[in-house]
């Protein structure tokens, strides 16, 4: 994956397209996985 979005003969929205859609989804599980610890357990994140 990474080797094709160094490729020179793609256009520049396919090179940032799975970088950005990787970063969403590295964003999106770490706030998934709080928010599941935040609802387990109550006062893990407050203090």
């Amino acid at each position: 994956i990474l080797d094709r979005s160094n490729a020179p003969n793609i256009p520049k929205l396919n090179r940032f397209l799975p970088l950005f859609i990787g970063f969403v989804s590295v964003l999106l599980s770490f706030f998934m996985a709080r928010v599941f610890m935040r609802m387990k357990l109550p006062g893990y994140l407050m203090g």
